[in-house]
């Protein structure tokens, strides 16, 4: 297809539409859509409430749900994805979905959307994120091994638009991702989460490599929950608590029933926690002062210097832990309004907004991977001094300071313990012409950086849905979403300040506290969705015929940080040519002109065709067209089949060609973070400034960066459905082969100093992996027992690795180590093997619920560099619940029963982390808690 005759004439007109909207608060769309019609809702005496009517297009009444624990596979139930016919179940599904019910989710200590599901469904994993920038904001979660991006997420069987917070420094395989933040979502608004394990972009667009989750909301038109929790790990950190509720009410009208409200809010705190050891050149720092201020030679102020640097140092200097929530809050609605003839009006709402803290790397203030650790200079190491006219004479040579006059780098000796000559310090702190960062009051001890942001969520989707007289359903919704996460750094400095105008003479005061810019995401999406069976006479069942249109516009926007936060001396011999740190130290503010907006547009076209061809063997084929204004159009297909061979054993299996389109935030993100690598391979890694560029940009077409294309895929499953009485199992294999696939390229030092990298369609990639799901129901002595079993295999190979680079910037012996470091994490950064087996009983008004978790072994490069493992390990969950009949419930239980951990680091002292950062469960060890819920 010529693309350059392709145009996206609507898109303007489509942004304009929803620019006024997008900015008022979802609150308001609510009263503006009830008030409109006259339908304020009324509460009534129970008596007086009809049942709820049953509108097309809705899902169909859930009368034979069992509660199971964990992953459990409800063959009565009717789901919106996998399949779009309307008398589908799971069971008779051609591909496999799990339904996690609203209380598999709810009998957990946590309540965070991504450790919940990561409990229930072994093939998704999330990790802690303790300092890994926006990461630790939104945190990134994989299913089947695959990047976060690469799992569609549907909000009520639509799509659900993205996160602003792109992963930067997470630890892992999901570097640089850019998914939805399911977070958001309160988890007392659920009714189930519905998990399409399964190649789906053919069906539902980009992202849906992996699969896809839809997270269904609650509709219920009557009563509510009111719920609290608190719990603490046994370490006696990280307490949290929970409120949440939920309620449902009618829309009234005339004194009749045509509708339904439901309503979900929830609220979070949780405190931080710590599972650090000392540093190596902390510790040392602190012994170095220790001597110092024993020495019988040096004069009171001196000592007292000396001390006060000591006592700077904290311990750990550098915490790694879960970070602290200041606060969490959340709200989501669910409306529906019968308008008569088989159409329904709904209406989704939802608002979000949290503010999370935690700290970066400890900056040392003399080694030389710190801020102000200097250059060794004829052999001696120093510490920097800024020099703050660099067009006058150097005055102070005659003080011991050093300089290379080829760089203009000027250095004060470190003394032989390890700390800098403090007369010389002195003598510079009394130069106007020159300063030393050591010497501020604030910094003598070092300092660790703390990065705190929060995230603003919220969105509104709303639609018509119904059937016409000649059986058509159609479903026409618009939907906006805005995500903007802010980005804050305390405890800090931008050292290029001291020549800043504002602090001329007193460098002593730059501030160490900045507001370094924000990333917003905002994406408008409107669908089209038809369906209509078919009587053909060819097939033993009607041919159930799907087809309908999308219309996306996303748009991804940098704002600016204060001046302060990235603000620098540009002069010719000025603080950044002398080696200084430019901006906030930690996480540098976004200039004015990197501050941008791009967006683009993309439609598409779907076709999907599924019926019974004979009485017992389903198939089903969908096509999928889309256009891209940027670059280019896609076409995807998807065949499925199932084959009921006997009353109590089926075989099912499918065949795709996916996609992901790279994202407009990953096309054009600008970043500067501070990472560890080794620049020159002598097996030490310090700190650079890393600049994250978009591969378009010049600096990084320059080292051989090529425009982004689309990720590509082709899955393959097969599988079988087994009932044998009561015992329901479901195996499943799944072949998921990638090309182009989109990862970070390892920082390339340049020749300034810095560090550039940049994305790159860089790998080929085969997963492999087995799904087994069971469940079987024991009744005995007027109880019931219902036990279950989710197991996943997974593996991930690298078949290719050829990054977008230039020869000459990367040594054959560099080139080796980045490829062997990027296989690793993606070949083991997960476990291979992970299962739950879970028991849950119910005796009358008690429930007692065990889970036994399994982890296979698992390694990382710890802060991207220090290569790590961890063991094989088992964890045991338990809960015990007992309901009063007031409809009060009160419970308690432990995640984590035995303190289990992974393998301690075995470079805990070179950056304090006692454990893997990337633990799929965590490293936060047991944690107990108590709930107590009032039904009505």
């Amino acid at each position: 297809m010529d693309n350059s005759l392709l145009t996206f004439p609507k898109k303007q007109a489509i942004l304009q539409i929803f620019m006024t909207a997008k900015s008022i608060p979802p609150f308001f769309f609510y009263v503006l859509f009830l008030t409109i019609l006259g339908l304020l809702p009324v509460a009534e005496a129970q008596e007086n409430v009809s049942e709820k009517p049953t509108i097309a297009g809705d899902s169909p009444p859930l009368d034979n749900i069992e509660e199971e624990s964990g992953p459990s596979v409800e063959i009565q139930e009717a789901v919106f994805v996998g399949s779009r016919r309307q008398d589908r179940s799971v069971a008779e599904s051609p591909v496999p979905v799990d339904i996690i019910n609203q209380e598999d989710l709810a009998q957990q200590g946590y309540t965070d959307m991504h450790s919940m599901l990561s409990t229930v469904i072994p093939s998704y994993n999330v990790n802690s994120q303790p300092a890994s920038d926006a990461a630790t904001l939104v945190r990134p979660a994989k299913l089947r091994g695959l990047s976060a991006d690469s799992t569609l997420v549907l909000l009520n069987g639509k799509r659900r638009y993205r996160s602003a917070a792109i992963s930067f420094w997470s630890a892992d395989a999901v570097d640089g991702s850019q998914g939805p933040d399911i977070a958001a979502i309160p988890y007392i608004a659920l009714k189930r989460v519905e998990v399409l394990r399964d190649g789906a972009s053919a069906q539902y667009g980009s992202d849906a490599i992996a699969g896809v989750l839809n997270f269904v909301l609650k509709d219920d038109d009557q009563g509510g929950t009111v719920e609290t929790r608190w719990g603490q790990h046994y370490e006696g950190d990280g307490a949290s608590w929970t409120v949440a509720a939920n309620a449902g009410m009618p829309l009234m009208r005339q004194g009749e029933q045509n509708g339904f409200a439901n309503f979900s809010v929830e609220y979070t705190e949780a405190q931080s926690t710590d599972r650090s050891v000392q540093r190596d050149d902390a510790q040392s720092l602190i012994d170095a002062y220790q001597r110092l201020i024993e020495d019988s030679t040096q004069s009171t102020d001196d000592r007292i210097y000396y001390r006060e640097a000591r006592d700077a140092i904290k311990n750990p200097a550098q915490v790694w832990g879960a970070p602290e929530i200041d606060y969490d809050f959340k709200f989501i609605g669910n409306m529906g309004l019968d308008l008569g003839d088989s159409a329904q009006l709904y209406f989704v709402p939802s608002f979000a907004k949290r503010e999370i803290r935690t700290g970066y790397y400890f900056r040392h203030p003399t080694s030389g991977s710190s801020v102000f650790g200097g250059p060794v200079i004829n052999g001696t190491p120093t510490v920097k001094v800024a020099n703050l006219s660099p067009s006058s004479d150097i005055t102070l040579r005659d003080l011991g300071i050093l300089l290379n006059e080829e760089n203009g780098w000027l250095g004060l000796p470190i003394t032989t313990n390890g700390v800098p000559d403090l007369n010389a310090l002195k003598a510079v702190s009394d130069d106007p012409n020159f300063h030393a960062f050591n010497n501020d009051p604030r910094l003598l001890g070092g300092f660790t950086p703390q990065f705190n942001g929060v995230v603003t969520d919220m969105g509104i989707a709303s639609g018509l849905r119904g059937e016409l007289e000649n059986e058509w359903r159609y479903d026409a919704s618009a939907i906006i979403g805005q995500n903007k996460t802010e980005f804050f750094v305390d405890n800090t400095i931008n050292p290029q300040l001291a020549a800043h105008p504002d602090f001329s003479g007193n460098p002593n005061s730059i501030p160490t506290s900045y507001s370094s810019g924000a990333f917003v995401e905002t994406d408008y999406i409107l669908n089209l969705d038809f369906s209509r069976p078919f009587e053909t006479g060819f097939f033993h069942s009607p041919l159930n015929l799907a087809t309908g249109l999308e219309y996306r516009v996303e748009e991804f926007e940098i704002e600016a940080g204060d001046e302060y936060s990235w603000w620098s001396d540009r002069r010719k011999g000025g603080l950044l040519d002398q080696g200084f740190y430019s901006g906030a130290n930690g996480y540098p503010g976004f200039p004015n002109d990197v501050a941008s907006i791009a967006d683009r547009g993309s439609y598409a076209a779907y076709i999907d065709l599924e019926a019974d061809v004979v009485e017992n063997w389903l198939a089903g084929f969908a096509l999928r067209y889309e256009d891209y204004e940027d670059f280019g159009d896609t076409f995807n297909f998807k065949l499925a089949s199932r084959w009921q061979t006997m009353d109590n054993l089926a075989l099912r299996g499918s065949v795709s060609k996916g996609f992901r389109a790279p994202t407009v935030g990953q096309m054009n993100v600008r970043a500067q973070n501070a990472g560890f690598f080794d620049s020159d391979g002598d097996g030490v890694a310090e700190l650079f400034n890393t600049r994250t560029l978009p591969p378009t940009n010049p600096d990084a077409a320059a080292l051989g960066a090529q425009p982004l294309k689309p990720e590509t895929s082709v899955n393959l499953s097969f599988g079988t459905v087994l009932n044998l009485n009561k015992l329901n199992v479901t195996l499943d294999y799944y072949h998921i082969k990638m090309e182009d696939r989109m990862t970070f390229l390892s920082p390339i030092l340049t020749d300034d100093g810095d560090a550039i990298r940049y994305f790159s369609n860089g790998i080929d990639t085969t997963t492999q992996g087995i799904d087994i799901v069971a469940s079987y129901p024991i009744e005995y002595g007027g109880g019931l027992t219902t036990l279950t079993i989710a197991a996943n295999w997974n593996q991930t190979e690298v078949d290719k690795y050829a990054p977008n680079v230039k020869k000459e910037e990367l040594s054959n012996e560099t080139f080796i180590d980045q490829k062997n470091k990027l296989t690793d994490q993606l070949e083991k950064n997960y476990p291979d093997i992970r299962f739950t087996l879970g028991a849950n009983h119910v005796q009358g008004p008690w429930r007692f619920l065990t889970r036994l978790r399994f982890y296979d072994d698992f390694s990382e490069y710890h802060a991207q560099y220090y290569p790590i493992s961890s063991g094989a390990r088992w964890l045991v969950d338990a809960e015990a619940e007992y309901l009063f009949d007031s409809g009060i419930s009160l419970a308690a239980g432990v995640q984590n029963l035995f303190d289990t951990y992974p393998r301690k680091n075995s470079v805990a002292n070179e950056l304090g982390a006692a454990y893997p950062e990337s633990s799929p469960y965590g490293f936060g060890g047991g944690f107990y808690y108590l709930k107590a819920a009032y039904t009505f």
